[in-house]
């Protein structure tokens, strides 16, 4: 990288007269990156923006918004990646999937955990969404209730995740909890996108009752907090002089929580 010519970057004198062997060792900048690049997944990225539903007095959103669908925030345009960093999606070195569960006595347990990202594709903000593209998982907690209405009348039966491969069944349970009924797909239900709608003359819940969902998709993660990397290098590609004078932020270390499980955190 010495000697390359950067005609658009002012080589400033050196003011303290020192050699050019004197300046300050620092890593590759590029390098760093490309290290992201090389060995991270691909990923969507959609802009948050809080929800106006939230409320005034507790600050917590509307769990009946047909906008937000209860987690307080509503995505936009997907983000592109910076145009630098010359890739066609994000790519990020994402941590395995981690939820700790805290048995309770006398039975019961809270759960709690998350995943952790490192990316430098677009700048990151608490609540943006991000899918690893690469992943699938097998959703089989998410309950909702027959019947049940968005604040605006709309049917709020919607799956969480946009991205579904498949859905495999929908389970109810008794009223003495002593037997299990099974809807299947294509029978009892169909998927119109996110929606589910239930087959007219085919067996299907109880209005109001509550049922489980199973299915596979791409799992959302919503951002719970960034940290920049304020250990700023400055660049063994530029030159000698200049390296000093050039702040680059390297990377943004991100805390991130399933969208489903935000929710509970919210109910809870």
């Amino acid at each position: 990288m010495i000697g390359k010519t950067f005609s658009s970057v002012p080589v400033p004198p050196n003011r303290q007269g020192r050699s050019p062997r004197d300046v300050l060792t620092h890593m590759s900048y590029s390098d760093v990156r490309n290290f992201v690049r090389a060995h991270g997944v691909a990923c969507k990225v959609h802009q948050a923006i809080v929800c106006p539903c939230l409320e005034r007095s507790t600050g917590q959103p509307r769990i009946n918004c047909h906008v937000c669908f209860g987690t307080g925030f509503y995505y936009t345009e997907e983000i592109k990646p910076f145009p630098e960093s010359q890739c066609t999606n994000h790519r990020m070195i994402i941590s395995n999937r981690n939820w700790n569960k805290d048995y309770q006595k006398p039975g019961g347990y809270t759960q709690r955990g998350g995943s952790t990202a490192t990316v430098y594709t677009f700048t990151p903000s608490s609540g943006d969404k991000i899918q690893p593209l690469a992943d699938i998982e097998v959703i089989n907690d998410e309950m909702h209730e027959k019947g049940a209405l968005f604040q605006n009348g709309a049917s709020s039966e919607y799956l969480l995740m946009s991205d579904i491969k498949q859905v495999e069944s929908i389970h109810t349970v008794n009223s003495t909890f002593t037997q299990v009924t099974k809807y299947l797909p294509g029978i009892n239900f169909n998927m119109n996108d996110r929606l589910i709608e239930w087959v007219s003359g085919q067996a299907q819940p109880g209005t109001g009752e509550r049922y489980t969902v199973r299915y596979q998709a791409i799992p959302e993660y919503i951002i719970m907090s960034t940290q920049p990397t304020y250990t700023v290098e400055h660049d063994e590609d530029e030159p000698f002089q200049v390296r000093e004078e050039i702040d680059k932020l390297i990377l943004w270390d991100i805390d991130m929580v399933r969208i489903d499980e935000v929710l509970k955190l919210k109910q809870g």
